[in-house]
């Protein structure tokens, strides 16, 4: 088994919401964390980023979202894959929990992998959640009332550890 580091100058989370005026898009980067890879199927992976990385270009909507998530009290989001099974298209199912504002829930979902190169491997994928499975509401802000349901991709940049 070999150990790849994230490389968060390549990697990011995206976060697509609805609202009341119109769609809104957060983005967040410094991804931190490994996988352990068994040729190119993933035994295991940790992801970590801190909460107040997530930006959504409106400094109002930033400081609302750092408010209700308590960052302050949970200032990180870790993702914890912990099976993989990998599907003949270069698609995988991955199992594993995400532990946000305090809470740990279970998830599985499908996600690309790709050997970048030689010593790295690009995980890509987007999953939709409600945030009120990890005991939020979301945002509501004078005429602005935002959809519970958000959809979060990722791209994660994973290289050999040497």
């Amino acid at each position: 088994m070999t150990r790849y580091d994230v490389d968060a100058a390549q990697s990011e989370v995206r976060v697509a919401a609805t609202s009341s005026l119109h769609a809104i898009t957060g983005r967040a980067e410094g991804l931190r964390g490994w996988a352990d890879l068994d040729g190119t199927t993933v035994r295991g992976a940790r992801i970590e980023l801190d909460a107040e990385q997530l930006r959504w270009g409106n400094p109002l909507l930033d400081r609302e979202t750092r408010r209700r998530i308590d960052t302050a009290r949970h200032p990180t989001i870790v993702g914890t894959m912990t099976a993989m099974e990998s599907n003949d298209d270069g698609s995988a199912r991955l199992r594993g929990t995400i532990a946000f504002h305090g809470v740990e829930r279970a998830v599985s979902g499908v996600v690309a992998v790709t050997m970048a190169t030689a010593d790295a491997l690009m995980i890509e994928g987007e999953h939709t959640f409600d945030v009120r499975d990890w005991g939020l509401e979301p945002p509501r802000l004078l005429m602005l009332k935002v959809d519970p349901q958000i959809v979060v991709s990722i791209r994660v940049l994973v290289s050999r550890v040497r």
